[in-house]
């Protein structure tokens, strides 16, 4: 079987193509395969990349939220005074009967026995001396001191031969 030179030169242009088209399948394919597989792990980078930018803002957030809460906590922890020194709250009081312009008397302050569910505190009593007005200036301005105070009892009542209201309190102002 002979064949004929038209047919060779098919043959041989066929053969040249189906050669071309295998040596590029494989020499491309795993180049082609490799820039696959390189994008793919480039879109699982990117992925990772954005979840780790999340995480950071995430954090970044919750250092200003921890940020605020430790300014709060500092001054909640100011509304306490000083179990074995009560000076700065005894000073307060000092200062505002000084303000307001009434006579202060602290007869005695003590420790008051604790129930479980309480928070310790100390009990002071006192006395003063003054105007209405001003005595009602002292008290508001006890209720709203930059302490945790509860009054247990105040009792107002006007002398009798001048033109003063005396009061005695009891009230509790909770330790740290």
């Amino acid at each position: 079987m002979k064949l004929k030179t038209k047919e060779k030169i098919y043959l041989l242009i066929f053969s040249i193509f189906l050669f071309l088209i295998l040596f590029s399948i494989f020499c491309y394919y795993p180049l082609i395969k490799g820039f696959v597989d390189e994008a793919k792990e480039l879109k699982k980078i990117e992925s990772q990349l954005s979840f780790l930018d999340q995480k950071i803002s995430q954090l970044k957030k919750a250092k200003a939220i921890e940020k605020e809460i430790k300014g709060n906590i500092q001054s909640f922890k100011s509304l306490f005074i000083q179990k074995e020194m009560p000076l700065d709250f005894i000073n307060f009081l000092e200062a505002t009967a000084k303000d307001c312009k009434v006579e202060l008397e602290l007869s005695r302050f003590s420790e008051i026995s604790l129930k479980e569910e309480e928070r310790e505190s100390l009990l002071f009593e006192g006395k003063t001396k003054g105007d209405f007005v001003s005595t009602l200036c002292f008290l508001n301005k006890v209720e709203n001191a930059p302490f945790l105070v509860e009054f247990n009892s105040v009792n107002l009542f006007k002398e009798k031969d001048q033109n003063e209201i005396s009061s005695s309190f009891s009230l509790k102002v909770f330790v740290k």
